[in-house]
This record gives structure tokens, sequence and C-alpha cells, in this order.
């Protein structure tokens, strides 16, 4: 079962056809939904990272998509931060 909410203004009436966004303290969207005539909508978990291209990923590698991963850790706070050099080595595996 997902999350459920109710949407009202300061009046309690229900707000229909809205977007809903819930996101963290960081503004990470966790959340999305479009309420209904009612103003109830089923919270959807936001994909918070894209979909990567349906490469699997091991130590040793190297190439474009080591980097992409490597660019987006550095983006998402990796201490110490990565030398984005698209080579899947002991560092990188670090911060898994």
């Amino acid at each position: 079962m997902g999350l459920i909410a109710r949407v009202t203004n300061n009046e309690t009436q229900p707000i229909a056809n809205a977007h809903i966004s819930v996101s963290d303290q960081s503004g990470s969207l966790l959340y999305t939904a479009q309420t209904d005539a009612n103003g109830t909508a089923n919270l959807r978990a936001a994909s918070v990272w894209p979909p990567f291209p349906g490469v699997v990923l091991r130590r040793g590698m190297n190439g474009p998509s080591i980097r992409q991963v490597q660019e987006r850790l550095n983006e998402l706070g990796a201490n110490p931060r990565l030398n984005p050099d698209g080579a899947f080595g002991p560092l990188t595996s670090g911060v898994w």
C-alpha cells in the first residue's frame, strides 16, 4: 500500500487537480502525485537518481559510464571527492 495524502486549503476544502511534490531538506524529490476531484492523491516514490543506461559496473572497469557515476557521486557529496577519471578503482568503490 502506498502513501495517501489529502490536500486542503486553510478552510479544509479539498483542492482538486493539484500537483504535489514532496522533497527532503536537501531538495531531493521524494514523492509526486496529482490530486483527484476529492483532493486525494496516491503518492508515488520519485526516482532520486535517473536510471542508469543498463550497464553493470564492476571494480576494475574504465570508461564514460564510470566517469558519469563518479561525477554523480561528487554531486551527492562523496567524501573524499573523486577524480572523475573513468576508472573504477578503490576510491570509487570506497564511496559505496
